[in-house]
């Protein structure tokens, strides 16, 4: 893992939990907005990750609020590739570009 991603990940883990904005390519090349929190544990069946996810620390899950919100918190769990975030925000406290591209 690079600095960079180690930074990218204790950052989002600093936030504790707190709702924050993140943008990043998905696996197909598209960039996703999302609106997400780590730490919650509503709708976990315990059946575990997968054991990709558990030995790439470059992994990182977290919760899609707007999905919670609408389809509830089972479906609404999210894996983020740290390598390719490209914008992070928890109130005043920010990494990289906004993608201003609607």
């Amino acid at each position: 893992m690079s600095a960079v991603q180690e930074v990218l990940r204790q950052k989002i883990l600093s936030f504790k939990g707190k709702v924050f904005r993140c943008e990043f390519l998905k696996k197909d090349g598209t960039l996703r907005k999302i609106t997400c929190r780590t730490g919650v544990t509503k709708g976990v069946k315990g059946t575990g990750k997968s054991m990709d996810i558990v030995k790439n620390p470059n992994l990182i899950t977290v919760t899609d609020m707007l999905v919670a919100a609408n389809e509830g918190a089972e479906k609404a769990f999210r894996v983020i590739s740290l390598d390719q975030i490209k914008y992070l925000a928890c109130g005043a406290d920010t990494f990289g570009s906004k993608d201003t591209g609607e």
